[in-house]
């Protein structure tokens, strides 16, 4: 039930967010991250659906994943923390605070300034 809820509210293209290795560019990653404010387990949602509202290429590869048995997520004690979690991404999204990045990259008169200082 939480990959449909998670399918409908984040990604129709990534069946499952929470497993597999996601690889970013810079600027990708300096574009999504500073963006995102969820640190549960529902950050990998908060990711994909990033990506997506970025419009960021994207391609889904095959990797072998390990499961560790040891797990630390509890199917009844997290579940509706993530949803809640999933629905506030969208509601972000939909008051546009997912607009504005909160990393600034240094402009280039900075790092001239700080070049002729060294």
């Amino acid at each position: 039930m939480f990959r449909q809820i998670v399918r409908f509210l984040i990604s129709r293209d990534v069946t499952d967010t929470q497993a597999g290795l996601k690889l970013f560019s810079a600027d990708a990653s300096r574009e999504i991250f500073s963006r995102t404010v969820i640190d549960g387990f529902a950050f990998d949602a908060e990711v994909v659906f990033l990506t997506h509202h970025l419009n960021f290429d994207y391609r889904r590869i095959p990797v072998v994943l390990i499961n560790e048995e040891s797990s630390s997520l509890s199917v009844w004690r997290h579940t509706l923390p993530m949803l809640r979690e999933v629905v506030q991404i969208r509601v972000r999204a939909l008051r546009g605070e997912y607009e504005v990045a909160t990393y600034s990259p240094p402009s280039r008169t900075d790092e001239a300034l700080k070049r002729r200082a060294a």
